[in-house]
């Protein structure tokens, strides 16, 4: 079987361009030479000195200019490096001549040869012949790439391992995703308690071992699983959301689910006041908002409270903390008692038709912004009538409203004998 490997003819350097690991791979890289990198010139020299062991390894120090050197390069960047952590970097890897390895020989040389846990995303392997697949967080990237032309394929050929960072595998909802995603909420679905957990969907091992990333912070993912829950389980009372990097919640507050009773939103992304008043028509009595950066508006723990008590009025816990009942004396709405409907006095069926049909539309519009349809409803030749209604106790302030009576169509009572 042949194996299409063009080898690279040695250069016989020496010095910084071959003690320091990152440095070897620039001139077959294209990065021969670099303004922006003070050491380009003992790069260039094969017989200069060697940097001194204070900041010359890049190994050991990780200044800003080192970071962007590395990030030029495509090559893992420690948690260390830079202030914020890794854990969620994304890196895409390529493997050249992949087709003459097949899928099976790459995973699992490469799951046998790194010592953290392994885990690709959207495996493929192109017309060229070139594999792809994503991988989440420094550890596995820095452990592939120490793996670079370290696995023999056939006659001493290596495995060459390229990495750079990326965005996050991409995601398409097609059929197939959608079946997934249901299968996913059956398994995560407890009928007994009528409770949803679908904390760190991302994660959820049936997806991982199929090699798809399916986060919910992803908007078309997020609303897909919106939908898939007001069809499938409407009854839902108890849904967790905790540690889906959510920042957004104003799908969740376009959803009809009238029974839901309690949300977690424990370890997500939401950092705005604004997301709590986009989900204030869901019926809460619990709901969690730990490690969100939102928390953080408040330094008093009351007025945090009180903030959110004011968009879920019936809210008994928050946080896991149990609320002492608020002040006042609002009026429960499941306890509110309609009166009984009268039934309608026009005897006419066809008549009974219109007017109802009539009020109806009438009052739609009415209670909308726009009341400027209501024109609709009345004839070209209308004719506008009013009544008049004057209480004899207080005559003497209503006295500038007499001058109405004499055009008012009250009927005038008849005194009889």
């Amino acid at each position: 079987m042949g194996f299409s490997y063009r080898r690279r003819r040695s250069r016989g350097r020496s010095g910084p361009e071959r003690f320091h690991g990152y440095h070897a791979n620039y001139r077959h890289r294209g990065f021969d030479r670099d303004s922006t990198d003070p050491r380009a010139a003992n790069r260039e020299n094969p017989y200069g000195a060697r940097p001194s062991n204070r900041g010359g390894r890049q190994q050991r120090s990780w200044s800003h200019g080192d970071v962007e050197t590395v990030r030029k390069l495509g090559l893992p960047i420690r948690p260390d490096a830079t202030s914020g952590s890794n854990a969620w970097t994304w890196f895409k890897v390529t493997i050249p001549s992949a087709n003459e390895m097949g899928k099976n020989f790459i995973i699992d040389n490469l799951s046998r040869a790194i010592e953290v846990e392994f885990a690709p995303y959207c495996f493929a392997i192109s017309s060229d012949g070139r594999a792809t697949f994503y991988v989440q967080g420094a550890d596995q990237a820095s452990a592939l790439q120490v793996m670079n032309k370290r696995i023999t394929f056939q006659e001493g050929f290596k495995m060459i391992i390229l990495l750079r960072q990326s965005e996050s595998p991409p995601l398409k909802i097609d059929e197939a995703a959608v079946a997934l995603m249901e299968a996913a909420v059956r398994r995560r679905w407890c009928p007994a308690s009528l409770q949803l957990n679908l904390s760190n969907f991302a994660g959820d091992d049936v997806l991982k071992a199929e090699g798809i990333y399916m986060s919910l912070c992803r908007p078309n993912v997020f609303q897909r699983m919106l939908s898939i829950i007001e069809e499938k389980i409407p009854q839902v009372e108890i849904l967790d959301l905790s540690d889906n990097r959510l920042a957004k919640l104003d799908l969740l507050g376009e959803v009809e689910l009238h029974s839901l009773k309690r949300l977690n939103l424990a370890g997500n992304q939401v950092k705005n006041e604004s997301e709590l008043e986009a989900i204030r028509s869901l019926k809460l009595v619990e709901i969690n908002l730990e490690k969100n950066p939102v928390c953080n508006q408040w330094k008093d723990r009351e007025k945090y409270i009180s903030a959110v008590r004011k968009r879920f009025p019936k809210l008994k816990v928050l946080d896991s903390n149990e609320l002492p009942a608020p002040i006042g004396t609002a009026i429960d709405e499941e306890e509110t008692v309609l009166p009984a409907r009268q039934p309608g006095s026009v005897q006419d069926e066809s008549v009974n038709r219109v007017l109802s049909s009539f009020v109806a539309e009438f009052f739609q519009y009415f209670d909308s912004h726009d009341r400027q349809p209501l024109l609709n409803a009345y004839h070209d030749n209308a004719i506008f009538t009013y009544s008049y209604f004057a209480n004899t106790e207080k005559q003497s302030k209503q006295g500038k409203f007499d001058k109405y009576a004499a055009d008012c169509r009250n009927l005038v009572p008849a005194n009889g004998p």
